[in-house]
């Protein structure tokens, strides 16, 4: 099974090296076991350059016809280790940098008391990666909840707010209205709509729309707060990442009357599971089934 198994990987990674990197073992025991597979089955599985590795035909026909296979037996395996109420082994999870980093990273020490025999692969990372190719088994994803799959499950819901720093107040003025942020620059994210123009709901649902500027653009949430708590201008920022500070009175919220947004005012973050493919049946590990449910009691609001 193991040669099998690496023979998806150098599959899904293109190259040895990273097939090599996914299954953390030497790139040479990648080399044997194709070579032992290809040899048993008398067939050639790639097509070998100094720059990418690609299935041949015979090889496309049997990754298809193994795939399925596979997993069966990882679920096997998953079923008798869970059977003993063990929960181990690695998870590989993905998040935004920033609330990965904010929210998730500060969990993972009582994760692992409570479940010391298990592993955590973090891939943090902006771009939306996708879970069946680099073999994760589940994705925190944020953004307007209108993006998210109808079935996914929402796990934090996102409520923006303007901060500023009290020395940028001291020195600039207090902010009453929040049309009066059209007249002072602030700090900016390059999105659409993050960076032009932010929209407020009052108590009566009366919505008012400012077009803002600012000298400062940052693709980075928490540099944006950096440059905040320095008192360098007002900047729209998730709850989640400035709760601490606005308690401890190292940023104010301008405008706490107010329901604001750049985009949509129904944001949040949401669980993303991996598709099941050709088999619907699939078997979760109790180790996902587990960190699942730490997620939900740790972070789920209603």
């Amino acid at each position: 099974m193991e040669n099998l198994e690496i023979f998806v990987a150098v599959a899904q990674a293109g190259s040895f090296a990273g097939a090599a990197a996914v299954r953390e073992v030497d790139p040479s025991k990648v080399s044997r076991a194709i070579a032992s597979l290809e040899a048993e089955l008398g067939v050639r599985l790639f097509h070998r350059t100094t720059r990418k590795t690609r299935l041949t035909e015979a090889g496309r026909v049997y990754l298809q016809a193994i795939q399925p296979v596979l997993d069966q037996l990882r679920d096997a395996q998953e079923m008798l280790r869970d059977t003993r109420l063990e929960v181990a082994g690695k998870i590989r999870v993905t998040a935004s940098v920033t609330f990965g980093s904010e929210v998730l990273v500060p969990l993972l020490g009582e994760w692992n008391e409570l479940y010391p025999k298990t592993n955590i692969e973090l891939l943090l990372s902006d771009a939306r990666i996708d879970l069946q190719d680099e073999g994760l088994d589940l994705a925190l994803r944020m953004g307007a909840l209108s993006q998210a799959p109808p079935d996914c499950e929402v796990l934090v819901r996102t409520r923006y707010r303007v901060c500023a720093g009290p020395s940028y107040l001291q020195r600039h003025g207090r902010i009453s209205e929040p049309q009066e942020l059209a007249e002072r620059d602030c700090l900016l994210f390059p999105y659409e709509g993050f960076s032009s123009c932010w929209t407020f709901q009052d108590a009566n649902r009366q919505v008012t729309r400012v077009t803002i500027r600012g000298w400062l653009t940052i693709s980075n949430a928490q540099a944006l707060r950096a440059c905040a708590l320095r008192g360098w201008g007002p900047a729209l920022l998730a709850d989640w990442m400035t709760e601490v500070q606005r308690s401890q009175g190292e940023l104010v919220d301008l405008f706490p009357e107010y329901r604001v947004t750049a985009t949509d005012f129904s944001t949040g973050v949401w669980i993303l599971l991996p598709p099941q493919g050709q088999s619907p049946n699939r078997y979760r590990p109790a180790r996902v089934n587990a960190f699942l449910d730490f997620l939900r009691s740790r972070l789920k609001r209603d």
